[in-house]
């Protein structure tokens, strides 16, 4: 089998992919995954698994205001393999991005299932709040949040003319939550709506502006290592997959033609895992290796997608394989935190390059 890529080889991190990975194998079976009208149940059973058997809620809170003080590396560990399981989790979108950002903020917690309330696409350094606060009150909407669930939602908000942060429970009222019908049924997405909410700002200014990019950047990060974890598993399941299975009477994977594409494809999953280990691991210059990362990430995972359903062939094309959902997964999260092309122009900035042309 091919060598499954790992997030940052040490002792506790093997320890740490190895947990989730047995507890996913165990509540998120590929026999699960396939029927996607048990999702949101599934979806359930992973978080309460992450949080209360693992103990991974507020991974990245530090321990000072009752977290656990964990690393991004630690997150991106979890989301490679929540990505090579295509389990559906709001590991991102609460542990690594909307818990951490209320830490930052200030907030006393608590910090489980928190939602960072901004369309699923917005990346990192380009958000601009949309919603205001008007005597104390939001009107508006917010189309295609993902992690959405019955934690706080935290909204990016304009106060007299300065960027907040603003948090207001999810069943407040004249909130209101309608489910989006989405390519990528293993993570949810819903349209949020406020009709003169009353909010509680949080912060305001810098201090909110440098906490939502800092949000967004860690979840970019994780985004990256969970798109390697789907590539890594996308490329084992085809080369198995070609060393058993017979055509002309020979092994398909002795075909010449389907050599060169996997050995590319082997090529392009080491690079990608070196680029998200290397912004996971590395604080200097987070914001370049979060951009070269999700830049990258993105496309190997939707090229490693697409080689596996060839390859697969007639099987790759059923309902009942899970591979479907890995290529679904990988077609959505192409534009989610931000689009390649926009990581690349945001990378080219902030290296100084000159523009093209």
């Amino acid at each position: 089998m091919e060598r499954e890529r790992t997030m940052t080889a040490t002792a506790e991190s093997t320890a740490l992919a190895e947990t989730v990975r047995r507890m996913l194998e165990r509540v998120a079976p590929a026999t699960s995954l396939v029927h996607e009208d048990g999702l949101d149940a599934l979806l359930r059973r992973v978080d309460a698994a992450l949080d209360d058997e693992i103990g991974l809620a507020g991974l990245l809170v530090p321990e000072s205001q009752g977290g656990l003080g964990g690393e991004l590396s630690d997150a991106a560990t979890v989301a490679t393999e929540l990505g090579r399981a295509c389990a559906p989790s709001r590991f991102v979108t609460a542990t690594v991005l909307a818990g951490p950002l209320l830490a930052d903020v200030g907030h006393a917690g608590p910090f489980g299932a928190a939602c960072l309330v901004v369309p699923w696409g917005t990346a990192p350094g380009e958000l601009l709040p949309r919603l205001v606060v008007v005597d104390g009150l939001v009107s508006g909407s917010v189309r295609s949040v993902a992690g959405v669930g019955d934690g706080p939602l935290v909204l990016p908000v304009t106060v007299d003319g300065e960027t907040a942060v603003a948090i207001v429970s999810a069943d407040a009222p004249g909130v209101g939550l309608a489910p989006v019908t989405s390519l990528d049924t293993t993570r949810p997405l819903t349209d949020v709506t406020l009709d003169g909410v009353a909010v509680q700002v949080l912060a305001t200014g810098r201090r909110a502006v440098d906490a939502l990019d800092a949000g967004l950047e860690r979840a970019a990060v994780a985004l990256a290592a969970e798109q390697v974890g789907l590539a890594s598993w996308c490329l084992s399941t085809t080369v198995d997959h070609v060393q058993q299975r017979r055509q002309f009477g020979r092994l398909l994977g002795s075909f010449q033609a389907l050599k060169h594409r996997l050995a590319t494809l082997w090529i392009e999953v080491d690079s990608a895992s070196v680029a998200a280990e290397a912004a996971a691991t590395t604080t200097s210059d987070r914001a370049v290796l979060a951009s070269a990362a999700q830049s990258m990430c993105s496309e190997v995972a939707l090229h490693a997608a697409e080689e596996c359903i060839q390859m697969l062939g007639g099987i790759g094309m059923t309902w009942e394989h899970p591979a479907h959902l890995y290529l679904k997964r990988a077609l959505v999260d192409l534009n989610a935190l931000g689009t390649p092309e926009q990581h690349r122009r945001r990378l080219a900035t902030l290296v100084d390059l000159p523009p093209a042309g």
